[in-house]
């Protein structure tokens, strides 16, 4: 829902920059815990439901996606020599991953946006962490799902890739890199649904991610100028 139609039709606006020190706070505990769950997660599946399970069994010989990777880190060897043909490929995967996962949740942000072009990409001001946007105000729920649902994708494939290739370390290794943005993304879902449960909030939208949020509510205009009537009432 654009803003301008919001303040239009007499919705209460308000803007709220929750204490930083909070939201980075919070950010670091989402962070080693999601790490801590998924190194425990990979190894008890590993260890109990694939331990005896020979390399040849499991068939990553025939593997099409090993075959790739290995295609292209012997591509990259040939240019900067084998030893360091693993590190550019885990670079190389490290950024992909990332703009993949910033790609998909602009693909889903858009679905929830009104117009095409309120979704933006954007560098936040004291973290300089990239982010993507909706300039448009949404509805809890939306706001919900456009941070949660990348991440449940994200985080289920890049699990699996570390269960189906016994913790390979370029998956593993990316995989904890991008929980530290996934988890910023989980820190304003937190905010949001706290928001919500304290106060009346028909819509929301994200100015600086977590760091500015403006609050949009019908209920709050009605109830006020209630009051405003039983006042007048009563001074007559």
């Amino acid at each position: 829902m654009l803003k301008s139609d919001l303040r239009g039709s007499g919705l209460n606006e308000r803007t709220i920059e929750p204490k930083h020190s909070g939201i980075n706070r919070l950010w670091v505990i989402l962070t080693l815990l999601l790490i801590i769950m998924s190194f425990i997660l990979v190894s008890f599946v590993v260890e109990n439901f694939m331990g005896n399970v020979r390399m040849e069994d499991r068939g990553e010989h025939d593997d099409i996606f090993m075959t790739i990777v290995n295609s292209v880190i012997a591509a990259i060897g040939q240019y900067i020599g084998a030893d360091g043909a693993t590190v550019a490929f885990f670079l190389m995967f490290l950024i992909f991953s990332l703009i993949a996962y910033l790609f998909l949740k602009c693909l889903i942000m858009a679905v929830s946006c009104h117009k095409g072009n309120s979704i933006r990409m954007k560098i936040l001001k004291d973290t300089k962490v990239p982010v993507c946007l909706c300039t448009e105000a949404l509805k809890v729920w939306q706001m919900v799902l456009v941070h949660t649902a990348p991440f449940v994708l994200t985080y289920s494939l890049f699990i699996f890739l570390c269960i189906r290739y016994t913790a390979n370390p370029v998956f593993t290794l990316t995989l904890v890199f991008l929980l530290f943005y996934m988890a910023l993304d989980l820190t304003l879902v937190i905010y949001v649904l706290r928001f919500k449960m304290r106060e009346t909030i028909d819509y929301i939208s994200s100015e600086q991610h977590v760091y500015m949020l403006t609050l949009f509510s019908k209920t709050y205009i009605r109830a006020r100028k209630k009051s405003r009537r039983k006042r007048r009432t009563g001074w007559r």
